[in-house]
């Protein structure tokens, strides 16, 4: 940060001070203000005021002030060079993963890149009604950049359909063909898209309850109708942000704050990917610090494992939440 013309001019003052040879060039104390009048300073410009070591407006002095303003210029064009460099690189993340997970955003459906600047592929007219990547994140691991991309809102997301999948694959890798116009990421780079069906969840739930507030199916009693419980797992399941890691210690919070909840124990809860059978899912509960890591980016119940219970096939139903009176 560029300092200010006195800092300037008395580290200047303090180096001449710490040279013995220039002992003969004496600052003005303030006590000797008053033995330059008026005059005096009208006529500095023809007299020998100019001369006197003693003087505001010394030959030495003003070479001072001269030098100064000078280095004072400088460290202002440093500070704007400085400003300006910061800017480019917050907006110019080129091959970062904030830029990778920004180009997904930007995609365009149907719509032709083109080459522009003699420098990048992009459109030449953005149209936010074809940009239907909504949600997007991007890790690296091993060399190789993942991007995960859903559309929708948080909260009812969807994967991308098999063309929409293949356009945005383009879109992100190129054609990897000579000669046909490539995609946005840099050269050579190894990318992966993934755009899929949510991961799921399986748990299984005691929570204590007060009996003033809640009947033994979690149903508020003031109302007959509103289920606390549920709906506050369905809140924090749905509103994770995309590609977020699920924390077993922020489901039971979320839980505890719920209307009527005195104690939460969590006795289960797996996740896996869609592809994976739930005999290949992860035990949340005994992962490193409890928690998931979804590999589509966001999460729902198992479509066979909803909060109503689910079966042990053939016919046993077992309940997801299990509600208990606290005694």
């Amino acid at each position: 940060m560029a300092r200010t013309l006195a800092q300037i001019y008395n580290s200047l003052i303090a180096d001449k001070e710490s040279n013995t040879d220039l002992d003969g060039l004496t600052p003005n104390p303030e006590s000797l203000s008053t033995l330059f009048t008026y005059e005096n300073f009208k006529s500095l410009a023809n007299t020998a005021i100019r001369k006197l070591s003693k003087s505001k407006v010394s030959i030495w002095r003003l070479v001072m002030f001269v030098c100064t303003y000078a280095i004072w210029m400088q460290e202002q064009l440093y500070d704007l060079f400085i400003e300006e460099v910061d800017e480019l690189t917050a907006n110019r993340e080129y091959g970062q993963q904030p830029w990778y997970t920004e180009k997904a955003k930007e995609f365009q459906l149907g719509d032709q890149l083109e080459w522009l600047d003699d420098s990048y592929y992009g459109y030449s007219n953005i149209d936010e009604d074809l940009q239907i990547v909504t949600q997007a994140a991007t890790t690296v691991s091993n060399g190789m950049v993942y991007v995960k991309a859903a559309k929708g809102v948080i909260g009812s997301l969807e994967k991308l359909t098999t063309d929409e999948l293949a356009a945005f694959e383009r879109y992100m890798k190129g054609s990897q063909e000579a000669y046909a116009e490539d995609g946005i990421a840099p050269a050579g780079t190894q990318l992966t898209v993934i755009s899929t069906d949510p991961d799921e969840l399986k748990m299984a739930i005691e929570v204590f309850y007060d009996a003033i507030v809640l009947d033994s199916n979690g149903v508020l009693l003031s109302d007959g109708t509103t289920t606390p419980v549920e709906d506050a797992i369905t809140d924090y399941i749905q509103q994770i942000p995309f590609d977020s890691k699920f924390r077993l210690i922020d489901l039971v919070d979320t839980i505890q704050d719920a209307t009527g909840v005195v104690n939460v124990v969590v006795n289960s809860c797996d996740g896996k990917n869609s592809t994976q059978a739930w005999v290949d899912a992860t035990d949340i509960t005994t992962t490193t610090g409890q928690q998931y890591v979804t590999y589509a980016g966001y999460l729902k119940m198992g479509d066979d494992y909803g909060l109503d219970g689910y079966y042990d096939y053939p016919t046993n139903l077992i309940p997801t939440i299990t509600f208990t009176a606290e005694e």
